[in-house]
């Protein structure tokens, strides 16, 4: 039996490419590409225009931009060049999406929540789920300026698990990060790492990581520092 149910839809849905971006603090001025992707759902055709708003400090160009989605179900991506100013204070700042010329709709992010049922041998999809449910949150992204420095000269270890953004946050700040395959866990000369980091869930996705978990507790053994994110 499945348990679906009919939902109200906003007429279009907004998906940042990245809900965190990281800089260093810095007396320069610093540009980031913020990108995110616009999906109609239901509504009158035509493009929908979407608007980018931060500080009153920082530069956006363009202000708004029209987003070519005429039918239900077309998505497409819109790009805005956000200018952070030089001197901005350390903390937390946020770039919201709004929709209209006026601004006067905020976006939102609307994502499934498919349960599946039990026994079920891979994750459940819109076709295979017993329920179904959607999330809506305001579609923004949050932008963290940080005061820090980095040791350019250590060597990191990373074996990603699920997406989190984190090589995409830390790839601004000059780090030596290498990713680990699947392959390289068997090879791999763990010693040469002075961190070695397990991304999100990589015991649930990544049967090499668990056939070699005993590799990476000798490393520790050895003196080794492993980083693990959280296992659901």
């Amino acid at each position: 039996v499945r348990d679906l149910v009919k939902k109200k839809l906003p007429a279009a849905s907004v998906s940042p490419q990245s809900a965190r971006l990281f800089l260093l603090a810095t007396s320069q001025p610093q540009e980031l590409d913020v990108q995110a992707a616009v999906r109609r759902h239901v509504g009158a055709r035509g493009a929908v225009c979407l608007a980018l708003t931060g500080p009153p400090d920082w530069h956006i160009s363009p202000a708004a931009v029209d987003v070519p989605v005429d039918e239900r179900g077309d998505a497409a991506l819109a790009r805005f060049r956000v200018t952070v100013r030089g001197g901005t204070a350390a903390g937390r700042y946020r770039l919201s999406y709004a929709l209209g010329t006026d601004r006067s709709q905020a976006a939102v992010t609307f994502e499934p929540v498919w349960m599946g049922a039990p026994g079920l041998p891979r994750p459940p999809d819109a076709a295979t789920c017993t329920r179904e449910a959607f999330l809506a949150a305001p579609a923004s992204v949050d932008v963290y300026v940080i005061d820090a420095r980095f040791s350019h000269e250590l060597r990191y270890g990373y074996v990603e698990g699920a997406a989190d953004g984190l090589l995409a946050a830390v790839h601004r700040f000059g780090l030596n990060v290498s990713v680990m395959t699947d392959e390289e866990m068997d090879f791999l000369e763990l010693s040469n790492f002075d961190a070695i980091l397990i991304g999100p869930n990589a015991y649930l996705l990544r049967d090499e990581l668990r056939r070699h978990a005993g590799r990476f507790l000798d490393y520790v053994v050895q003196g080794g520092v492993l980083i693990v994110q959280y296992q659901a």
